[in-house]
């Protein structure tokens, strides 16, 4: 990503991503995507760890998939 700073809540589900020829999603992106979807504000990395029964690398993991599939668009 960059060097700014952003938070979770900067992060947008991409609705009109094209999902021709995309990958398979891991289960962690499911989780994280499921999460992100239901916690719209407030979002931290403690808890979406909790919720999830993720770990914090898991968690920047998942985020860094789902924006490399223009799932997630960093506003």
């Amino acid at each position: 990503m960059n060097e700014e700073k952003w938070s979770l809540d900067d992060l947008k589900i991409n609705t009109y991503g094209n999902p021709r020829d995309r990958r398979p999603f891991t289960h962690y992106e499911v989780f994280v995507l499921g999460w992100l979807y239901n916690n719209t504000e407030g979002r931290t990395y403690p808890k979406m760890m909790q919720q999830c029964k993720l770990t914090l690398e898991q968690c920047e993991t998942a985020i860094a998939g789902l924006i490399e599939l223009d799932l997630l668009r960093l506003h």
